[in-house]
């Protein structure tokens, strides 16, 4: 009897550590995503302060990014 509880306990944990590892998966895929966006929305901003007194259209996104 207690040799069935102890195997379908096994199996539940087994079953709920494959879900935990694919949402880490997920979300460390989502964090390197936002790193990236934020090294872009970076690098605009400063080639943004270079040419936004000459562009107002960039002037506006910059503000809108920042």
């Amino acid at each position: 009897m207690a040799e069935c509880a102890v195997s379908f306990l096994v199996e539940k944990l087994t079953s709920l550590l494959r879900k935990e590892a694919k949402l880490l998966t997920g979300f460390r895929e989502e964090i390197a995503s936002v790193k990236d966006e934020l090294r872009s929305m970076k690098a605009f901003l400063q080639k943004a302060d270079v040419v936004e007194d000459e562009e107002p259209e960039i002037k506006e996104w910059a503000k809108q990014v920042r």
